[in-house]
């Protein structure tokens, strides 16, 4: 039971920092941040985080980056409906 919480916890992260940069609409740009981490809660380094269309045929990249040395990332991407 806790592998399964902590497999859906980073996307469950993702998900609120997207839903809070989808509802505040004054600016131009957004910032998608988190950390990506392993099994036991540690971050991971050097992890690759990419953004990409909702559209799941699409093979287009929005934006992307990899994470520092404590697993923590930020992408600064235009407003739209997106996937991690």
């Amino acid at each position: 039971m806790k592998l399964r919480f902590k497999k859906f916890l980073l996307p469950l992260c993702i998900y609120l920092v997207l839903s809070t940069t989808a509802f505040s609409q004054d600016s131009d740009t957004g910032l998608v941040s988190g950390t990506v981490i392993n099994s036991d809660g540690q971050g991971i380094p050097n992890a690759t985080v990419a953004i990409m269309p909702e559209d799941p045929e699409s093979e287009e990249l929005i934006a992307g980056t990899a994470t520092n040395l404590d697993g923590e990332f930020e992408i600064d991407i235009d407003p739209g409906t997106i996937k991690m």
